[in-house]
């Protein structure tokens, strides 16, 4: 085609079918030898053929364009189909992320200055940042998780939430939300006391836990997932209140979160240290 010149093929396949159909040149059987030297020799003497037949190719040579070609992908693409047996769990994705954002939306209604500490920039995110003013500080894990019956350990860089402490500015609200691996209850304990620098009198915390499904990647066996869930829950809850939280509130979703606020004299302890 790239050539502008007429064909010769054979018959038997869709280049065939498409030099027939569009009259791009000659068609002939595999083994007609005196087919071939015919349609050669009418290519070369006739010189009304070669030009008609040069002709069409050229009219045919933008659907071949790379470009053309790959256009109908391109439009796919722009908003693709998820596959039917995974339709569903897209769906349950979606809305169980609708249930968050309006559970965030509620309890952050009276808030405006957010810190969320999370692995990722994700939906939460670029949803409340279309109402709030949101300052995505984001986690850095150094080692991965150990795995045992009843212990987990992550280490986690802490520079980000350290550095947002010497700039000094104090938020109306806090996010953690970790969605890759559960934290070591040494790693929650500093998290939870840096974050309780970085805000305000009064200030909100919600942390939204990784679902029993994350659980269950690290510890094999329902039994145990249960319970190392729940000891997760309880662990996070009796360190909210040794750091300086109150007015527990914990709420179930697809992913469990729990909501605390700060007491004012926990303030003083900590701004001395």
């Amino acid at each position: 085609f790239w050539a502008n010149l007429p064909i010769i093929t054979t018959v038997g396949d869709w280049s065939g079918e498409l030099v027939e159909k569009n009259h791009l040149g000659k068609v002939i059987y595999y083994n007609d030898y005196l087919g071939w030297t015919k349609a050669i020799i009418d290519m070369i003497d006739n010189t009304t053929i070669y030009s008609n037949y040069k002709r069409n190719v050229y009219k045919q040579v933008n659907n071949y364009v790379w470009s053309n070609v790959v256009k109908p992908l391109k439009e796919y693409l722009k908003e693709p189909y998820h596959a039917y047996d995974k339709k569903y769990i897209f769906n349950l994705k979606s809305k169980s992320e609708d249930e968050q954002i309006d559970i965030l939306r509620d309890k952050l209604k009276d808030y405006s200055d957010i810190l969320l500490f999370a692995d990722k920039k994700e939906f939460l995110f670029y949803e409340l940042s279309k109402e709030k003013d949101i300052n995505f500080v984001p986690i850095k894990f150094i080692k991965d998780t150990e795995k045992r019956e009843d212990f987990l350990k992550t280490e986690v860089n802490f520079h980000n939430l350290e550095d947002e402490i010497k700039k000094g500015k104090k938020y109306q609200a806090a996010i953690i939300r970790n969605l890759i691996k559960p934290f070591s209850y040494q790693d929650l304990y500093s998290i939870l006391s840096r974050i309780l620098i970085l805000l305000k009198k009064d200030g909100l915390i919600g942390i939204i836990l990784p679902s029993p499904l994350y659980f269950n990647r690290l510890i094999p066996g329902p039994k145990y997932t249960n319970r190392l869930f729940r000891k997760y829950i309880f662990t996070i809850e009796m360190l909210l209140k040794n750091i300086g939280f109150k007015n527990l509130e914990k709420i179930e979703l697809k992913y469990p979160a729990i909501w605390s606020k700060a007491w004012e004299d926990s303030f003083k302890d900590y701004s001395s240290k």
